[in-house]
């Protein structure tokens, strides 16, 4: 199984968005998330976060591999929404959007599973989390993992074939971690850690979001 979907609790502490779908491309769902036809840019995790935070005063010596004039070209120094990393894990794909929450807003994952599968996985900067699985344009499926009975989908029994039965029988401070480790096992999905940390990824800045 990999190294399953968990890991990015702890990588991930101050919050993130995290897409996985089936039926597209990195490439793809890069572009249905806001970004220019061929318009990514490669990055690793760190280069991504010093744009992030720094915009066109991020320290470019330090990385001087990039190309700076790209970069403004393609919207990397509007600091007006985040960027975002896709890459491929098996049949899926997978997007990370660190420290805030658009990619996994509700019209963005209804739009995102149009003719596709598409997975959501949510935690705020208050460690409060939810989960959404969608297909063809309708959320299946939308929960908060402390309170899954509470299911606000349209049809949840679907995802809850494709995954099969849980064991709620953890801490409940817990039940984001183990609904993760749920839907990775029970799915047959991972997001590669050293992949996603380390590897140079398509990466997007999607504008006017904050």
């Amino acid at each position: 199984m990999g190294d399953g979907l968990d890991w990015l609790l702890d990588s991930y502490p101050g919050g993130h968005a995290v897409l996985l779908a089936r039926g597209m491309t990195p490439v793809d769902l890069l572009a249905k998330l806001g970004g220019r036809d061929g318009c990514s840019v490669s990055l690793t995790r760190e280069e991504a976060a010093a744009i992030s935070y720094g915009g066109e005063d991020f320290p470019v010596e330090d990385y001087e591999s990039l190309d700076t004039e790209e970069l403004a070209e393609f919207g990397f120094f509007d600091m007006s929404g985040p960027i975002v990393r896709a890459g491929f894990s098996g049949n899926w794909v997978y997007a990370i959007e660190p420290e805030s929450l658009h990619s996994a807003s509700d019209p963005v994952v209804k739009t995102l599973s149009i003719g596709a599968h598409v997975l959501s996985l949510q935690l705020s900067v208050n460690a409060a989390a939810w989960i959404s699985y969608a297909e063809d344009g309708e959320i299946l499926s939308s929960f908060d993992p402390l309170f899954p009975e509470q299911d606000y989908g349209s049809n949840p029994d679907v995802l809850r074939r494709l995954v099969g039965a849980f064991d709620d029988s953890g801490p409940r401070e817990d039940s984001y971690r183990h609904r993760l480790r749920w839907l990775a096992m029970g799915l047959r999905v991972n997001i590669p850690k050293v992949q996603a940390e380390n590897d140079r990824l398509p990466a997007i800045r999607i504008p006017d979001v904050f």
